[in-house]
């Protein structure tokens, strides 16, 4: 018998129709697809028909036959993606740093205050201009960051509703 006529079990089939959500939230699916292919794998009934639903997907199907043993997606980054993953590395990592810098700045700042320290505003001054070296340091420019604020604020929208859509898509499919 050939591993693709080896009957699926519900706990197989939730797998795979997770891994599609996954697939789906990671923006590898439209809609459409997704569907499609949720509605295949909550009724196939075995490796075979799961089989051709992730051909085109990275990691392929989300198990081993026979087992539950979870195969990772690889996916290999474009030189468009790496760019992008590097905005978002160092603009995280900005955004990690003025937080820092704020909290320190405003430490100083307000403990001069209560100290009577007559120079305590230097703090505040000296946390702004450590906030503009580091995106100095990091060659983060104002394009940078306008970038990936716009970036992140769609980011999290689509996210939003994929991960929506696929988790009212797996409860109607679900056991």
């Amino acid at each position: 018998m050939s591993h693709d006529e080896l009957r699926l079990s519900d706990n197989e089939r939730m797998t795979a129709l997770q891994a599609l959500g996954t697939h789906y939230a990671e923006g590898r699916l439209d809609i459409t697809e997704f569907n499609d292919r949720t509605e295949k794998a909550a009724v196939a009934r075995t490796l075979g028909e799961l089989r051709p639903l992730f051909d085109d997907l990275p990691g392929g199907v989300p198990f081993q036959a026979g087992s539950l043993t979870p195969q990772l997606p690889v996916a290999q980054p474009s030189d468009a993606s790496q760019e992008l993953m590097e905005l978002k590395k160092k603009g995280e990592l900005v955004q990690r740093l003025d937080v820092v810098f704020s909290v320190v700045g405003g430490g100083l700042f307000f403990l001069g205050l209560m100290l009577g320290w007559s120079y305590s505003w230097l703090g505040m001054l000296a946390a702004g201009g450590a906030m503009m070296l580091s995106r100095a340091a990091l060659k983060f420019n104002e394009s940078d960051e306008k970038t990936f604020g716009k970036l992140a604020k769609q980011e999290e929208k689509d996210r939003q509703k994929r991960l929506l859509e696929a988790n009212n898509r797996i409860k109607e499919l679900g056991p």
